[in-house]
């Protein structure tokens, strides 16, 4: 075995003293390789990763767009659920407290207010900038739902920022719903 390992070391010798350059660029591209496999394998499960994150927003935006609705004769025979009575201010605070309490940073917010004249309910129609990571997202909007349970998600908008690569910038739709005065 041992005659085996000095054949191998004398050949590597020679070809390092009779290829010196040769050698050194051999190493050096086999490096560059290694390294460029390193970085395309780190690409490629960053991109499967996001593409997990659309997929299941994709999933949950089908979720809700396919929940059946009531046609309007169920929906006239049942009486209206237990909606809070309206409060801009209140609301707005709780809206905000939660978005701070999951550490996720509103940047821009929108409030409209709709009052349908045959509607026995007020919608408060609430959209937002936000810009975070997915699971800051995914957390408020599970914040949102426990402690607001008359706040529904209507859309959910999200876009990769080029730097860091983990950040969204999310454009989000709420609809809150009170009870009519």
């Amino acid at each position: 075995m041992s005659l085996i390992f000095s054949r191998i070391n004398f050949h590597l010798r020679a070809l390092w003293r009779q290829h010196r350059a040769a050698v050194m660029a051999l190493a050096i591209a086999a490096s560059a390789a290694v390294a460029t496999a390193v970085a395309w394998a780190g690409a490629a499960l960053e991109n499967q990763r996001q593409e997990a994150v659309v997929a299941s927003l994709r999933a949950a935006r089908v979720r809700t767009i396919s929940a059946p609705i009531p046609s309007q004769s169920v929906a006239s025979r049942q009486s209206a659920p237990d909606l809070p009575k309206f409060s801009s201010q209140d609301f707005t605070a709780q809206f905000h407290e939660t978005a701070i309490g999951v550490g996720l940073p509103v940047d821009e917010v929108a409030y409209t207010l709709e009052q349908g004249e045959r509607q026995p309910y007020m919608r408060y129609r609430v959209t937002l900038t936000v810009k975070g990571r997915y699971i800051e997202v995914r957390k408020f909007v599970a914040a949102l739902a426990a402690e607001m349970p008359h706040v529904t998600l209507d859309s959910v908008h999200c876009a990769r920022e080029s730097t860091p690569p983990q950040q969204l910038s999310c454009d989000l739709g709420f609809s809150a719903f009170f009870h009519k005065a």
